[in-house]
């Protein structure tokens, strides 16, 4: 059995057709976002103290936590007009939230993207942010340490409730550890 290809015009023509004949129900004509339209949120998080393996922080001294969210765009070749085309999309409504260090001071946190920040319980939530496709966005957390030495951890975590569909979920977390002890 022998297969036609139509052209995407054709197709078009074709669809718009069958929907002005009432051929196809509206509900088979309801569009669902291929994987290379989908954004693909990536975190990264530093911090202002000494880095090496690990983060070094005084008992109490001041930690600027930096999260990075971005929203990569990707190139897709699209074999029928061959071409490239910029793939994915921009985000809206995101999320952030960044679990801070069990005993650290919370003191401040600002963002762009229009993004609002609050803090609860050693949780800083940004609400409201939105990142175009191949955009960043930037959220500062100003804290003290813990007041006491030893190995603590923080994790930030973008769209945390999944309420995204992304291409890859697996990339939008980052785990970094804080070492508090005397640096004299």
């Amino acid at each position: 059995m022998r297969t036609a290809h139509l052209r995407r015009s054709a197709a078009l023509a074709l669809g718009l057709a069958l929907l002005v004949t009432g051929a196809l129900a509206p509900a088979a004509l309801a569009f669902t976002r291929g994987p290379d339209d989908l954004p693909d949120l990536t975190m990264t998080l530093t911090s202002s103290v000494p880095s090496g393996s690990t983060n070094l922080a005084e008992p109490g001294g001041p930690v600027t936590w930096y999260l990075t969210i971005k929203n990569p765009s990707i190139q897709v070749w699209d074999p029928e007009l061959r071409r490239y085309y910029t793939g994915g999309a921009p985000v809206s409504g995101l999320m952030v939230r960044d679990w801070l260090p069990d005993g650290s001071q919370f003191l401040s946190a600002s963002a762009d993207s229009g993004f609002s920040c609050s803090y609860a319980s050693m949780v800083v939530t940004c609400l409201g942010g939105a990142i175009a496709n191949g955009g960043t966005a930037h959220i500062t957390i100003n804290t003290n340490a813990p007041p006491l030495m030893a190995q603590y951890w923080t994790t930030a975590t973008a769209d945390p409730n999944n309420t995204i569909a992304e291409r890859s979920e697996t990339n939008n977390a980052k785990v970094v550890p804080l070492n508090v002890l005397v640096l004299n």
